[in-house]
């Protein structure tokens, strides 16, 4: 991690592993869909249109 990115949003990261970690954490719908629209790596983007099917399972558990 370079220095700078101390002071920077996660999901901003140069580091691919450290976007991914953060996807799997963050659960702000709006910045997901970004990162899978917009993320320079696949992975990324793969890993953001997965998570919001998770939340939405989520969500369904804690409604019954």
């Amino acid at each position: 991690m370079m220095f700078r990115e101390l002071f920077v949003l996660k999901h901003l990261y140069s580091d691919l592993s450290e976007r991914i970690h953060f996807l799997n954490k963050v659960d702000d719908k709006n910045l997901i869909e970004q990162m899978s629209e917009k993320d320079e790596d696949q992975s990324v983007r793969a890993t953001a249109i997965e998570r919001p099917n998770t939340l939405d399972k989520r969500k369904a558990v804690f409604e019954r």
